[in-house]
């Protein structure tokens, strides 16, 4: 039986605008069970506008 996964998107930090990556971390993300999700709301953000 197929595994379901209800998507995290709406609620997650690089879609909310929180996080900023080079590249769109979507695709993949969704290919590996939404994995950037996790990591996203697991790890301590940088602020990429610091010097």
């Amino acid at each position: 039986m197929a595994k379901h996964t209800i998507p995290p998107c709406p609620k997650c930090p690089y879609k909310l605008g929180q996080v900023k990556t080079t590249i769109n971390p979507c695709p993949q993300c969704k290919l590996n069970d939404y994995n950037a999700y996790d990591r996203f709301i697991s790890e301590p953000h940088k602020d990429t506008q610091q010097g």
